[in-house]
């Protein structure tokens, strides 16, 4: 459980950092592994293909840990009453987690949700470190557009619209995910 947590302890320029390390195109630990599986190494970082994909990898990585205690502490929330009664009754582990699990754990699972959606599409230190929105622009995100905008083109009324419209992506992504699964949560 500690590897899970490990994450959420890890700034994020040391992870970025490692990770470098790890999908480095010649030296790096990824392509060593793929080498001795007889396979050839991939530009992890360096691909316009592989950039974005390896990106979300690496920030879900990141998120992992949070994820982890979130989901922990809404499964310890569950009154073990509960789940006696049912046992008790003569459900099955399959019945008690369709029908006793899931829909006590939907607030957190939903909560959960909305938070990796939200961090997802505002992941900026992985990017900024890692490819710096390249090769080719492949991960400029909207997030480091805003960035690049603002501080290197000195386009800073773009970078503000560009500030909003991030805004209500998030604003309409959010209130998507509310309408149609937050009447699906149940509240104990």
């Amino acid at each position: 459980m500690t590897l899970f947590f490990l994450t959420t302890a890890v700034p994020t320029a040391v992870a970025a950092v490692a990770w470098g390390w790890f999908l480095h195109p010649v030296g790096g630990l990824a392509n060593r592994l793929l080498a001795s599986l007889g396979l050839p190494p991939q530009p992890w970082l360096t691909s316009p293909e592989l950039a974005l994909p390896t990106l979300a990898v690496v920030t879900a990585w990141a998120g992992v840990g949070f994820t982890a205690i979130l989901l922990t502490a809404g499964l310890q929330s569950i009154p073990e009453e509960v789940l006696e009664a049912a046992t008790v009754d003569g459900a099955g582990p399959w019945t008690r987690f369709w029908r006793i699990t899931l829909p006590l754990l939907s607030p957190t699972l939903f909560l959960v949700g909305l938070l990796v959606v939200l961090k997802s599409l505002t992941a900026f230190g992985q990017i900024h470190l890692l490819t710096r929105g390249g090769p080719a622009e492949s991960s400029m995100v909207l997030i480091y557009r805003v960035y690049q905008d603002a501080f290197f083109n000195f386009q800073v009324p773009l970078a503000a619209a560009e500030a909003l419209l991030l805004f209500l992506v998030l604003l309409a992504l959010a209130a998507l995910q509310f309408w149609l699964l937050g009447r699906r949560v149940h509240y104990a």
